[in-house]
């Protein structure tokens, strides 16, 4: 960006979404449920930037094993971990929390505290809770569990310094209503370039 920052946006999206492309104006985008799962990294001056997506059904797994990846990552450069996590890390991050709260994936304690115990260990923090400490706001929607916030930036601690805004794009889903069940989140960190 003209400003000496670097805005990256990530979407859970599933349709065609061009023109809120054109109009984020990001750096940076990063797609995540493109139908591949996969974990991958992108190599950008500074820091990593993970796009990373995997199913409920193999979490535990999957949090040993990313455990590992960011630790690898981190020995050379801080991470920018960023996508639909697909867990929720506290009860401010789910509308419903009565009827979804330890039943439902991604609610049930044992994700939870693996997914907090991976970012305990690899000292990592929740950028856009770090913003917004108090609200909230969600990020996916669905009928019977309404409002949940699974997408988001997890970042390095030595990267907080950089982190300047982190902003849940609610507009996108009333602009494009079939474009995906998710909203895009997007944060803009200190500096150009990553």
């Amino acid at each position: 960006m003209l400003d000496g920052t670097t805005k990256v946006t990530t979407w859970n999206v599933c349709y065609a979404f061009r023109k809120y492309v054109e109009a984020e104006l990001a750096d940076v985008v990063v797609l995540t449920e493109v139908r591949c799962p996969t974990a991958s990294t992108a190599d950008w001056l500074s820091d990593w930037l993970d796009p990373l997506y995997e199913y409920m059904n193999r979490r535990m797994a999957w949090s040993r094993d990313i455990k590992r990846l960011i630790g690898v990552l981190q020995e050379t450069k801080p991470v920018i971990w960023t996508g639909d996590f697909n867990v929720i890390m506290d009860e401010k991050d789910v509308e419903r929390v009565g009827r979804v709260w330890d039943k439902e994936p991604g609610c049930h304690p044992e994700e939870r505290l693996a997914h907090l115990d991976l970012m305990k260990t690899c000292d990592l923090v929740d950028g856009w809770r770090l913003i917004h400490p108090k609200a909230k706001e969600y990020t996916h929607h669905t009928q019977f569990s309404s409002g949940w916030r699974l997408d988001g930036f997890i970042v390095s601690r030595s990267v907080l310094p950089r982190v300047k805004s982190s902003e849940i794009r609610h507009n996108v889903r009333e602009s494009f209503p079939k474009a995906s069940d998710h909203w895009p989140v997007t944060c803009i960190f200190e500096g150009s370039g990553l």
